[in-house]
């Protein structure tokens, strides 16, 4: 077996291997970051030959705690510790140990974990013999596109920022639009008095989501207009709850443990933490976090499908 990182047993995700675990390679990595080790990620690892790789990988996004659990197969753990949701499938690019050190997402992840490999550079043109020179003149070579300038990180994250923003400014028209309360938002004068107790207008109906990546943005835009709503004026605090908005609180907290209104394996975030125990605010703030682009999964994967694109020499 290829020789792998030592990492610590994971304090209360216990292994189903009774003896040898040294000797299965495949298993759980769990990964947290020491300025908040309540939010933890696990990723399913395929082989062990891709542990130092990765983990340079998620250090360099952050995380410093790591936990190994083995384990049998994936489905034994997506049965017996459904509490710690795998985020995707780590494996090899092939089964040559060169590639040990460019681990990939295996085929049953919907997105990569980490950038893949720069292309390497086009081979420099053949020498011409100068007998060849004058016959070969009468050719004109193809014209190469113009070299695409290169976009460093800070411009990606820029740009992914901006396109975020104007996916929840459109989120929010939307929202108006199909809202009931649209005729009279848009007939209040801009100095109408706003109300101060939220009891004297109708609750809105919490957003649903079906757990779909496309209507993920939608979605994390239908929250923000929830928020946004005159109902919850007094609301000046949406990372926890406080005694002034504890019936709102109570509310988000019964509609994030409906699963008809999130999938159930968002709702499993919540469950076994004391922070979510009676805090739907915290619940509701712990879940947009979740979803936004700027968290690691997403991010990367934003960035991944733009290094992805092809342009066409007349672009």
């Amino acid at each position: 077996m290829t020789s792998s990182p030592e990492y610590p047993p994971h304090p209360t995700l216990r292994s189903d291997v009774a003896f040898n675990s040294d000797d299965v390679d495949h298993g759980t990595l769990s990964v947290s970051s020491s300025t908040d080790p309540s939010v933890e990620h696990h990723w399913w690892i395929e082989t062990r030959a891709v542990l130092a790789s990765f983990e340079l990988d998620r250090r360099s996004a952050g995380f410093d705690i790591f936990f190994w659990t083995p384990f049998t197969s994936r489905d034994a753990w997506e049965q017996y510790r459904p509490e710690a949701i795998i985020t995707q499938s780590i494996n090899l690019r092939s089964p040559s140990p060169a590639n040990v050190s460019q681990p990939a997402v295996s085929q049953q992840s919907a997105s990569s974990s980490f950038l893949p490999p720069p292309p390497p550079p086009p081979p420099p043109p053949p020498a011409r013999s100068p007998a060849s020179s004058t016959s070969s003149s009468r050719v004109r070579a193809p014209v190469p596109p113009p070299a695409l300038p290169a976009l460093s990180p800070g411009d990606l994250s820029n740009l992914i920022t901006l396109l975020t923003q104007q996916a929840t400014q459109h989120g929010q028209i939307l929202a108006q639009l199909a809202s009931p309360l649209a005729p009279a938002l848009v007939s209040t004068p801009a100095s109408a008095p706003v109300p101060s107790r939220s009891n004297s207008l109708p609750r809105p109906p919490f957003p649903t989501w079906n757990g779909s990546p496309g209507d993920r943005q939608l979605f994390l835009a239908q929250l923000n207009a929830f928020k946004c709503d005159d109902y919850f004026l007094h609301v000046t605090n949406w990372t926890a709850a406080e005694p002034h908005t504890s019936s709102v609180s109570n509310y988000i907290h019964q509609s994030l443990l409906n699963p008809s209104v999130i999938p159930r394996s968002h709702i499993n975030m919540f469950l076994s933490n004391d922070l979510f125990i009676s805090d739907g605010i915290a619940m509701l703030n712990a879940l947009i976090e979740h979803l936004q682009p700027s968290h690691a999964e997403f991010l990367l994967a934003a960035v991944t499908d733009l290094s992805e694109l092809t342009f066409k020499a007349d672009d």
